[in-house]
Parts: C-alpha cells; structure tokens; sequence
C-alpha cells in the first residue's frame, strides 16, 4: 500500500477543506453568537473564575478558528486519505476523483445520519462538519463533496506514474 500517497494527497485536501470549513465555521460563529457564548460558559466549571469576559473569550475563538481549522483540515485530510487508501479499489467510479467524491458522499451521509442518533457527535465535529445549524448543512455537504473531489485530484497528480 501506498501510505505516503495517501498521507499526502489527503494532506494536501485537507489544507483547502479547512479553509472552506472554516469559512462555514466563521459564519457559523457570527449567526449563533449568543448560542456559541452560552456553549463557552457551559463549557466552563463553575467553580473556576477567569479574569476575563464571555465577550472576550468568544473574540478569542474567532480569532483562533481560522489557524486552528486548516491545521485540522489536513489532520481530517489525512484520514481521509488512509481511509481512500484502504478502500478506493472498493468505490464506484472510474477515476479517483469519482471515487473521492463518492467516499465523501458516503461519509456525509453517515455522518448525517448518526447526528439524528446522537447530536453533536464526536465524529461530525472531527470531520469539521456542521449540523447544528440547518442552513449551514448544504454548505457543509459542498465543501465535504469539493474535499472528496481534492482528495481524488491530488491522488492522480501524486500518483507514481510508470516510466516510459
């Protein structure tokens, strides 16, 4: 197997997803502001007292939310490219671009569905997927189409092709 293809290809993916997710994650931030501070303050104990504000806390993650996305970005890209690795000979599709964006339509829609199970979930949020906020789902399922169409395209440019 291939991992250093598949490292690198979902690397290289994943470095776009981010910015996209971000963008998505940016907008998400803006329109559920209140929502988003409470979440802050939830996430705090009780018993623990910052010197600073929610105000200020949430400027911090917006702050931080773009950085901290594309370094996310390419560690999703690169399971996603192991998981490519392992199971591209598997997907419809002709070419790997096909293929990518089939194993992202597949991801979403497992992702989509274990949300209705359990929202919120840990593997959505990974993957850097918002469900939370309904009109940020189509979004949501273009960028993670667009990454699976990457990861495809990367694979081909830095597949090893046979010498002449």
């Amino acid at each position: 197997m291939e991992w250093k293809l598949g490292l690198k290809s979902g690397a290289a993916a994943g470095a776009i997803y981010g910015v996209l997710a971000d963008i998505i994650g940016l907008v998400y931030l803006i329109v559920m502001k209140e929502e988003v501070i409470q979440r802050i303050q939830a996430a705090i104990p009780s018993d623990v007292n910052i010197p600073i504000s929610m105000e200020q806390l949430y400027t911090i993650t917006l702050i931080s939310s773009f950085p901290s996305g594309i370094v996310m970005g390419v560690i999703v890209g690169m399971v996603f490219g192991i998981i490519f690795l392992l199971l591209h000979d598997e997907w419809p599709g002709k070419t790997p671009r096909r293929q990518g964006l089939f194993l992202a339509l597949f991801l979403f829609l497992f992702f989509g569905i274990a949300e209705m199970f359990s929202p919120e979930n840990a593997a959505g949020g990974f993957f850097m997927l918002r469900f939370s906020y309904l009109p940020l789902i189509p979004f949501s399922f273009a960028a993670f189409l667009f990454f699976g169409y990457c990861l495809g395209m990367f694979w081909e440019r830095f597949e090893k092709k046979p010498k002449r």
